[in-house]
């Protein structure tokens, strides 16, 4: 989920509340673990800043459907399959960038959520970042 920054908010609260907007995660069970990059979305040149957080409890999870399609439930294990990732070079615009995506069982994640699955797995499972070595 995401969206907007509302006026005098942080971007944590910005997260927090859009999580529970569109999705259905309470922010009470809510436990934010980190900040990722800001990124660019390809096409609307958005500027988005990601979190990664443990969620407590997820049992009311939904699609609010006039913001996203979609909740789905994925293991990591299922995201580092490696039948389940592939990438494709495109020209966007005349710049070339690596689109990547997740084929999982009946839904393909692409775009910028895969971008972001990608910076979560690279984190979690890169030994410089694990050691807390390098940037």
């Amino acid at each position: 989920p995401g969206g907007v920054r509302e006026a005098g908010e942080e971007l944590a609260d910005t997260a927090l509340r859009e999580a529970e907007e569109e999705a259905g995660v309470e922010r009470r069970h809510v436990r934010l673990r980190t900040r990722l990059p800001v990124t660019q979305t390809y096409a609307s040149r958005f500027l988005i800043t990601p979190f990664v957080a443990t969620v407590h409890h997820v049992g009311g999870l939904r699609a609010q459907e006039s913001e996203i399609e979609s909740v789905l439930r994925v293991s990591v294990a299922e995201l580092l399959r490696a039948e389940t990732y592939r990438s494709e070079i495109w020209d966007l615009a005349g710049v070339t960038a690596e689109m990547s995506f997740f084929e999982l069982e009946g839904e393909t994640v692409w775009g910028f959520t895969a971008r972001v699955l990608c910076q979560i797995l690279d984190t979690l499972f890169t030994p410089s970042a694990a050691s807390g070595e390098g940037t």
